[in-house]
């Protein structure tokens, strides 16, 4: 957008049905609304316009663009990441870089990015079909520049190197095997097996983790869970059906107990119980009860 009589402008790109795509303002009010942005599928698209509070002459001009793109910016392009280490660039305000891995079932993985004249620390898991599995927690924290995550099926997976602030620049991105060990898996098809009455210690080993346990219940019968806190400072405890479908939850964020779910089977079979960190690691015990 090149203003005219128009002291400040915004620019907005959505889709067919006026969903967000990428914005840019000139808000401190030097220059003209610019948006550089790559299409993930032919169509039709719109632009945007609005004043900032402001009313006067602009104009707008699409046009097909000379900067240069490392990497594509949608799952169906995605580039394989190499071994080793790949050096990438987010050449353009709104860019994303995405990148395609395999991952095995059961085995955990390291995401790391190093920043070169990037700033911020962003990164985003997700599945084959793009949506979101996992980030980094704060793009903002060098100490949260990495993912550790557990792949529950084998098959391709997603990393996103994502700016959401605008920020341009050179970075590093590492995808690596886990020496990381994992004491109970984060997943229903390879659940640990907890029996009624027995107490099971645990830990959350690495920040994202998440334990997962089967149980077998009996129609009519009232069960109390309770995950008793040791070096875990904060956790969460969900309660699943066979599937991993959710039924109940509670967490003992911002307090000293236990969290604890009471529940009564509606049916026989099998259910799971999830632990969770919260943000934290360290150790718990797990105790699934009959309840009176």
């Amino acid at each position: 957008v090149g203003v005219g009589t128009l002291k400040a402008s915004s620019l907005e790109l959505q889709d067919s049905s006026g969903g967000f795509l990428a914005s840019d303002t000139d808000l401190r009010e030097t220059g003209a609304s610019r948006i550089l942005w790559k299409p993930p599928i032919e169509g039709d698209y719109h632009a945007v316009v609005a004043g900032r509070g402001h009313t006067g002459s602009y104009t707008l001009t699409v046009s097909l663009a000379d900067d240069v793109d490392d990497y594509a910016n949608f799952v169906e392009a995605a580039a394989p990441i190499p071994e080793g280490t790949l050096h990438g660039t987010i050449d353009y305000l709104g860019d994303v870089d995405v990148f395609r891995f395999t991952a095995q079932e059961g085995q955990t993985y390291e995401v790391d990015i190093e920043i070169g004249s990037l700033l911020g620390y962003p990164l985003k898991l997700l599945d084959s079909s793009g949506d979101f599995l996992a980030d980094n927690g704060d793009d903002r924290d060098p100490e949260a520049s990495h993912i550790v995550w557990e792949a529950p099926r084998a098959g391709d997976y997603h990393i996103a190197v994502d700016p959401w602030r605008g920020f341009t620049g050179s970075y590093t991105l590492t995808v690596s095997l886990s020496d990381i060990s994992d004491d109970h898996a984060g997943y229903v098809g390879a659940a640990s097996t907890i029996d009624v009455g027995t107490a099971v210690p645990g830990a959350i080993d690495y920040v994202g983790d998440v334990d997962v346990f089967r149980f077998t219940a009996r129609e009519g019968q009232t069960y109390r869970f309770d995950a008793e806190v040791s070096t875990l400072k904060a956790s969460s405890l969900e309660l699943q059906d066979s599937s991993g479908g959710f039924l109940a939850f509670d967490s003992n964020l911002g307090e000293t107990g236990a969290p604890h779910i009471v529940w009564e089977a509606p049916s026989a079979g099998d259910y799971h119980a999830v632990v969770a960190g919260e943000g934290y690691t360290g150790s718990y015990t797990l105790t699934v009860s009959p309840s009176t």
